[in-house]
């Protein structure tokens, strides 16, 4: 009777076989899924950068039509004949920023580096922005800027 296995035996092995057998299936379904959901969650990703700079791009695209417009404005025969400084110009770019959520100011500088005029209602004028970058590489001609 020691050569066979006792029936209790049996089914302890059988039964501890079983377990193994539902533990390595267990690890095996949860990498899978983990495998899964990294990859799902690398899609979701790679789409939200892609919305993010779609809106991004056309955030500037509006901001560029914007100032565009400004700029054709500026260069009619009335637009010429304004001031800087003056209402009617403060009034415009008031009026482009409107449909720009992203966008918190638009100001005119003159070529010293102060500003001549604002689309907020607290005019900065004669503030100096000579000293910040986007200044210096306009000024250094290497952008082009209003004529």
């Amino acid at each position: 009777m020691s050569e066979k296995l006792r029936p209790t035996r049996a089914v302890y092995l059988l039964a501890i076989l079983t377990i193994v057998a539902i533990a390595m299936l267990v690890a095996s379904l949860l990498l899978n899924m983990r495998t899964r959901d990294l990859e799902r969650s690398r899609q979701e990703t790679a789409s939200l950068t892609r919305m993010l700079m779609d809106q991004t791009e056309q955030s500037f695209h509006n901001a560029d039509l914007a100032l565009r417009s400004i700029q054709d404005r500026l260069q009619t025969p009335y637009g010429t004949q304004l001031k800087l400084d003056s209402l009617p110009i403060q009034l415009l770019l008031s009026t482009r920023i409107t449909g720009l959520r992203q966008v918190a100011e638009l100001f005119i500088v003159d070529a010293n580096g102060l500003i001549a005029n604002s689309s907020s209602q607290e005019q900065m004028q004669h503030a100096s922005v000579a000293d910040c970058d986007y200044f210096k590489y306009f000024s250094a001609g290497k952008g082009k800027g209003f004529s």
